[in-house]
């Protein structure tokens, strides 16, 4: 991992069958010959080269090892792969799915994006350094991402990741956000203005009470396509996934639940979000928060979603976190929290 990347220059093509082939060119510098980059398992790569040259690769897992870099100066780099449509990650004719929090394109990740052994893919989001990235794509419907139009089919910005939907959504105005739904969903006008005096108030609590400073970027999207209960932000987009069936205003735990990755690990240090109790954290926080915002039934924290996601000794010290925690008072609670927040962070800088 001794490498910086400088920028990125993505160029997708999709093609009748539903997938996408991919040309990703970087310049980077390098302390070693050998580099690895991370690259979602199932994404094929055919082809790299170095300064124009072929090079061999291995490609294992989320990982590509990479040799004959040029060290120590600017090197160009090329990978050409293939993103093919997934389950969790479709790719048509009419829809793409592809987040900012996945590794779509190949990036400077040391852990794989989704947590080995893990029934439920539980993403680890490792790109604290924002970089350069020039996207080259002609949209064939609707079109969402996190980069600004500069020209027709291209795109720019300076990101740790790139989101691209395309397909079944709507984009509604409501103020200073542009909210972005499934289009089959009503309008959000009767339910955002709720959601946003929760999410802003939680951004009052966790800035009193843990020095996090948060705002709400000007584009919010409500989408899941999974269900998942997920979150990232950056400061053009977040990434809200709820999961839930209910309207969202009748299920304000579920979205706090869903909002603490993007709040506590959107920029942190990656080791901290693979901490054994990381996801435990997560659920006490949301509980907490739920309680002191006087929020209907707030979700205790769930042995049985930790179970799908954690085994072994990491369960363990889960479960007993929790139970110390549910053991507390209010108040208690939240000394307890502090310094389980700051236990985590302090792992990270081991």
């Amino acid at each position: 991992m001794n490498f910086e990347i400088i920028n990125v220059q993505l160029k997708l093509a999709k093609q009748s069958h539903g997938q996408f082939e991919v040309e990703a060119d970087y310049t980077l510098v390098s302390s070693t010959e050998t580099i690895v980059l991370s690259l979602y398992h199932p994404y094929q790569v055919k082809h790299i080269s170095v300064n124009q040259r072929e090079v061999s690769f291995h490609q294992v897992g989320d990982f590509i090892e990479i040799e004959a870099v040029t060290l120590g100066v600017p090197t160009a780099l090329s990978v050409r792969y293939t993103i093919p449509n997934t389950s969790q990650f479709p790719i048509t004719n009419e829809v793409t799915y592809l987040p900012a929090w996945l590794n779509w394109y190949p990036t400077k990740q040391s852990y794989p994006n989704s947590r080995i052994g893990s029934e439920n893919f539980k993403p680890v989001i490792n790109r604290t350094n924002s970089v350069p990235v020039t996207l080259h794509y002609s949209p064939q419907s609707k079109f969402l991402t996190n980069l600004i139009e500069q020209a027709p089919a291209h795109y720019e910005g300076v990101q740790a990741g790139v989101t691209l939907f395309e397909g079944s959504f709507e984009a509604y105005q409501a103020e200073d956000q542009e909210i972005i739904v499934d289009q089959s969903w009503t309008p959000p006008y009767s339910y955002w203005p709720i959601l946003k005096e929760t999410l802003q108030s939680i951004h009052a609590l966790t800035e009193r009470e843990f020095g996090i400073s948060s705002s709400l970027p000007d584009k919010i999207i409500l989408l899941s396509p999974n269900l998942e209960k997920f979150s990232y932000r950056d400061n053009q987009h977040l990434l809200l996934h709820v999961g839930s069936n209910l309207r969202l205003d009748h299920d304000l735990p579920e979205v706090v639940r869903a909002y603490m990755p993007a709040l506590f690990w959107s920029h942190s240090n990656t080791d901290s979000q693979i901490q054994p109790t990381r996801a435990a954290f997560d659920d006490a926080m949301a509980f907490w928060l739920s309680v002191e915002l006087n929020l209907p039934s707030p979700l205790e924290p769930d042995p049985f979603f930790l179970e799908s996601i954690l085994n072994g000794e990491e369960l363990v010290a889960s479960k007993e976190q929790i139970s110390e925690f549910m053991q507390l008072t209010h108040q208690q609670q939240l000394i307890f929290l502090k310094k389980w927040y700051r236990d985590l962070n302090s792992a990270s800088k081991v």
